[in-house]
């Protein structure tokens, strides 16, 4: 269970409570839990405690995925659930948009939602739009890893640069040029500082300084 915790995510469930028993969010929150992709999946019938705006400010920063249940309720008469999906995009929340029977799609443009990214609702076949649906979260999951892969490889080798950075400038050879060329590098610290040029170009002629003294 502690491996799942650090590899699975969490899912906020956005919904009208009037839709909870018609779209049968509990047994849909259950099917999910008991996948592998998936850890733990949030709404408020199940985990509110205390006041409903903080437990939306706590709740849905710390999950990784939202489904945003759309109905003629939730679009068009419910604060809380518009709230829930603003507060989801000001935290840069990935949304899957979940279209129910009484609206559109053009509905679901309306507040920002695409079919691209989203399914309808099957209220003939809850298990089979269940599987369509966590296939759909294994798919974010997997670009969402890919993605954090690629920035732990740049972070690595932003950090390798720049430890190399730090051991020509800390080495005695940079200080040797340092002297030796302390006007000309006074000259670029001032071409930064007024903007003439920007840190690459500094660090570019900061290097071909050093070359000098090479060749």
């Amino acid at each position: 269970d502690y491996l799942k915790s650090k590899l699975a995510i969490n899912i906020f469930i956005s919904h009208a409570v009037i839709d909870f028993e018609t779209y049968r969010i509990k047994d849909l929150a259950e099917f999910l839990e008991q996948k592998d992709e998936v850890y733990r999946v949030y709404y408020c019938e199940e985990d509110l405690v205390g006041n409903i705006d903080w437990f939306m400010k706590e709740v849905i920063p710390s999950c990784n995925l939202v489904l945003f249940l759309g109905t003629a309720k939730s679009i068009h008469n419910s604060v809380e659930c518009l709230y829930e999906l603003e507060l989801a995009r000001k935290h840069y929340k990935h949304i899957i948009p979940i279209k129910g029977i009484d609206i559109s799609w053009k509905d679901m443009r309306d507040i920002g939602l695409s079919r691209e990214i989203g399914l309808e609702f099957d209220m003939n076949d809850l298990h089979k739009f269940s599987q369509e649906l966590y296939q759909f979260i294994c798919k974010f999951k997997r670009k969402t890893d890919l993605v954090e892969s690629d920035l732990q490889h740049m972070s690595k080798s932003f950090i390798e640069t720049r430890n190399l950075v730090n051991q020509y400038i800390n080495s005695l050879d940079f200080r040797q040029n340092y002297v030796k060329y302390y006007n000309n590098i006074q000259k670029l610290n001032k071409e930064v500082n007024t903007g003439l040029i920007g840190l690459e170009e500094f660090m570019i002629k900061l290097i071909q300084l050093s070359r000098k003294e090479v060749n």
